[in-house]
């Protein structure tokens, strides 16, 4: 019974041809990630890419001035759930258009090899040191420029098996925003192993099984090299070349529309009417198509005949294919120069629109000159026939550019700074944090050269960011110097509670301020009494070196508050002192400045302020 049930469960999963003692081999099937690619199917994808992989390895050579060396690593199919997993956050994700096909890709790059690239870009050595952080938009635009001069490599991989034209939607740095397919749909995985001088890393391509179900019947060996082979036997061929061709050619006129069977009916003499032959229409005929129109020529002697060529009816090497091609190749041949021409249409609207974007802004900058004033800006480089890279920072904006600079990729602090004045680089990189300042300067000594148009594109996003900012108000307001206004305004009683609590609070910044409240030539605030205190507190050789440089009217104060003895003293000491660094000068004068307010604290000297009255 048990038997019979086994045999009754076998030809039902089996069919009726199954036999109890028949030996079967039994393969798992996995329902939730089910094969949608053949292994021929995987092996064709692999040979495109292979294709592309040489494609990329000359284009990022040729951009990064280094050798790149990319090959195809292994070719998987799995469900983007598991793909996305694999994907590190931060990292560099181009969301691809699969045009004509209707469905999206990403191509990711991995985060050494991103760096990598944006360091050699920037003219450094291409290390792919990686800081986990999120990309800046000056990166985000460099990287956008190298994705698509890959998507082009990526267009000319894919030619054999179907007119691919893949543009770039948008890049992503978070894998969980490229959401493009659902997360159980099968993709196929195309890891591309990269080196570029020191920095190894992964190029992930993933496909959806989705996007290319429609050309799935095209991924074969088979189709592939036939497809190569047919568009090898067809080539383009100017029109005066067809006639150094040796073929055999005849001339022919159109005749009546006959049927069958008055064909085979047909006997000697028998005529059949040609009606274009009065109107003097006929054309050659090569390889069993019209190559040529003719006209025929009235002659008066009816000898002969005469013809005039019109237009070749073809210009390619039809004739010459032994059969005619499929309806689908003739329909690619049509799409090929449909689909360049449409991508030379692309590329010159937006040159066209970045122009137009960039006179539009300097426009704008012009008219909120005129109307609010303001130092003239520059206008675009293709406008004035090429200036100086960064012009756009000055002096004013250095505190900006600093702020704004920090925190990018120490390569691209260097690119900048190497193209501005030493005197203003060296006012910006004392803005920067320190721990990067000696990476930055061995970057600049070790800078090579730079695209033209990676400068450009640098120099555009900072202006961009730059007509963002109000920085005139930002520059303008707040600050120490605000605060120590303030308080030498306020009352002697407000600034001694503000003071008090900023020494507990915050007291470097208590100490900055006091630092800048009270100067060297402040002394003339003091009660004439009191500078002969400071001198003797300061001694005569400090006292004359805090006294160089200060201006007459303050010098002719101190040597009215002090006796014959105390001036003779320190007009000596000023006659003695050498030349020193303002740094220095600076340095004693704090010290005279730290005894009088010493000194005023402890009630020895006043300092009279401008809302006091001394009684």
């Amino acid at each position: 019974m048990h038997m019979a049930h086994e045999m009754m469960l076998g030809k039902d999963i089996f069919g009726h041809r199954f036999q109890a003692d028949q030996e079967c081999k039994i393969k798992k099937y996995n329902f939730k990630k089910p094969d949608k690619f053949s292994k021929d199917q995987i092996r064709t994808i692999s040979i495109i890419h292979e294709t592309f992989a040489r494609l990329s390895t000359s284009t990022l050579s040729a951009m990064l001035r280094s050798l790149a060396l990319i090959h195809v690593a292994a070719v998987d199919q799995l469900t983007y759930e598991e793909f996305i997993r694999s994907v590190p956050n931060p990292t560099c994700l181009g969301i691809v258009n699969m045009n004509p096909l209707k469905g999206m890709a990403v191509l990711e790059i991995d985060p050494s090899l991103t760096c990598a690239i944006i360091d050699r870009l920037l003219g450094g050595r291409g290390d792919g040191a990686t800081t986990g952080r999120e990309y800046s938009e000056i990166e985000m635009g460099l990287i956008e420029g190298v994705l698509i001069r890959l998507l082009g490599g990526l267009r000319e991989a894919w030619t054999p098996v179907f007119n691919l034209a893949p543009l770039l939607g948008q890049i992503e740095t978070n894998p969980q925003f490229a959401q493009i397919v659902p997360p159980t749909e099968m993709v196929v995985l195309i890891s591309l192993e990269a080196k570029i001088g020191e920095a190894e890393g992964m190029i992930n391509f993933c496909v959806p099984y989705i996007t290319i179900e429609a050309i799935m019947s095209r991924l074969t060996a088979v189709y592939m090299y036939s497809t190569v082979k047919r568009k090898a036997n067809v080539s383009e061929v100017a029109p005066d070349l067809m006639f150094d061709i040796k073929s055999e050619a005849l001339v022919c006129v159109s005749g009546e529309r006959i049927s069958l069977e008055r064909i085979g009916a047909l006997k000697k003499g028998d005529r059949i009417r040609l009606p274009e032959w009065k109107d003097g229409g006929a054309f050659i005929r090569s390889g069993g198509v019209p190559v040529l129109n003719l006209t025929r020529q009235a002659r008066p002697d009816s000898q002969g005949l005469e013809f005039s060529v019109e237009p070749p009816v073809i210009t390619k090497l039809e004739f010459l294919e032994s059969q005619k091609a499929p309806p689908e190749a003739d329909l690619q041949r049509i799409e090929e120069p449909l689909i360049k021409m449409s991508d030379e249409i692309r590329r010159g609207f937006e040159s066209l629109q970045k122009k137009m974007s960039e006179l539009s802004s300097w426009q704008e900058s012009v008219a909120d000159q005129l109307e609010y004033g303001g130092p003239p800006t520059e206008i675009p480089e293709h406008r004035t026939g090429g200036r100086r890279p960064f012009a756009v920072v000055t002096r004013d904006n250095v505190d900006w550019l600093a702020s704004v600079i920090g925190v990018e990729h120490p390569q691209l602090i260097g690119m900048i700074l190497s193209f501005l004045s030493s005197d203003l680089a060296s006012d910006v990189i004392g803005r920067l944090p320190e721990s990067i300042r000696p990476d930055i300067i061995k970057r600049i000594g070790t800078i090579e050269r730079i695209a033209p148009h990676v400068i450009q594109e640098v120099e555009r996003t900072l202006e961009k960011k730059m007509r963002a900012m109000p920085m005139e108000e930002v520059m303008r307001s707040g600050g120490i110097d605000t605060a120590v206004g303030i308080l030498n305004y306020a009352t002697r009683s407000i600034e001694k509670q503000i003071i008090e609590y900023l020494e507990d609070d915050d007291p470097e910044l208590a100490e900055e301020i006091k630092r800048r409240m009270f100067v060297f030539e402040d002394i003339v605030l003091l009660q004439p009494e009191g500078i002969p205190k400071i001198y003797h507190e300061a001694g005569p050789q400090q006292f004359a070196v805090a006294m160089k440089g200060i201006i007459h009217e303050v010098h002719d104060h101190i040597f009215k508050c002090l006796n014959e003895e105390d001036l003779e003293e320190l007009k000596s000491e000023l006659e003695q002192t050498k030349p020193m660094r303002l740094s220095d000068v600076e340095t004693v004068q704090q010290t005279v400045v730290s005894i009088i307010r010493r000194l005023e604290q402890s009630g020895e000297i006043i300092v009279a302020r401008a809302d006091e009255k001394l009684v």
